[in-house]
């Protein structure tokens, strides 16, 4: 198994990023509480990524609609028709990456519902953060749910957990390749963007002050396992070098009626397009509506 270091970047941080930590640093010698600012906003900030190869016949084969939230337009892309099944991708991503595992629900008589985050693939925003996303996912429940199952991929399973944390009505989750140490992220962001202790110390409480001083807490998938009473599929490739196996391994263990899949050789993105993968998915799902 490939253990990754603590501060292993879990992302492939943009070039002007370094670019970035330089003007932060130099900031930081003239005004720390500035430098802190600038480098928490640029934590909300995910980019945008393109479509690769295959997704936009995937995406064809469902519908596109639209909807609002909090004032930003949310774009949705629906498979099938059936009983609601939730998909929610990762940061920096967009929701045509679960598009292998989306046709394949839809085949089997389930409508897959996945939605581009604000900030990601084609809606609206230039910041976003896991408390926003939980509530897109509230909203979309109120509007196409009940559902009776979510599937989830990297930082999309640290919203859903903020999501049922705040009460989501869910039978059912698979979560896949989650990095479910939310302070490990913040910490490797801030090692990224090279800031001194001083700096660093004032970001978190920046977040803590926003979002309430239990923030880490409410974000670390495997902290309050009492809050997760639904069952679960963790799924997690030992050679992930994004989101750390371990960490799914915690978010099995912890969950009273959670268990794990452990692949390997496909890393963090490999995983949503293999076969067996989609397989098992598709099984668990499958496997709530026959129970």
């Amino acid at each position: 198994m490939t253990t990754q270091p603590e501060t292993a970047s879990p992302y492939k941080f943009p070039p002007a990023i370094k670019a970035f930590s330089a003007w932060v640093r130099l900031v930081g010698l003239f005004s720390p509480a500035t430098a802190a600012r600038m480098t928490y906003k640029m934590w909300f900030r995910p980019g945008r990524s393109n479509l690769r190869e295959g997704e936009a016949e995937r995406l064809a084969q469902g519908r596109d609609e639209w909807m609002t939230v909090n004032r930003r337009r949310i774009a949705l892309h629906i498979w099938g028709a059936g009983p609601p099944v939730l998909l929610v991708h990762g940061w920096a991503s967009r929701s045509a990456r679960l598009s292998s595992i989306a046709v394949a629900i839809a085949e089997r008589g389930y409508q897959a519902v996945a939605f581009d985050a604000p900030a990601n693939g084609e809606s609206e925003g230039t910041g976003t953060s896991a408390v926003e996303i939980s509530g897109v996912i509230q909203a979309l429940a109120d509007k196409y749910g009940p559902f009776a199952v979510a599937v989830t991929h990297s930082f999309g399973g640290v919203a859903m957990a903020m999501a049922l944390r705040n009460g989501l009505a869910l039978p059912r989750l698979v979560a896949i390749s989650p990095p479910a140490d939310a302070r490990r992220l913040m910490r490797v962001y801030l090692d990224a963007m090279q800031v001194n202790a001083d700096i660093a110390g004032r970001v978190m409480q920046l977040s803590k002050e926003e979002f309430g001083e239990d923030i880490w807490d409410r974000l670390t998938m495997y902290h309050g396992p009492e809050d997760f009473q639904l069952p679960a599929l963790i799924i997690h490739d030992r050679s992930d070098g994004v989101a750390l196996f371990n960490e799914g391994e915690k978010v099995a263990q912890s969950w009273p009626h959670a268990r794990m899949m452990a692949t390997d050789n496909l890393g963090h993105k490999r995983i949503l397009l293999d076969r067996g993968v989609i397989a098992k998915v598709v099984a668990f799902i499958v496997a709530g509506k026959q129970g």
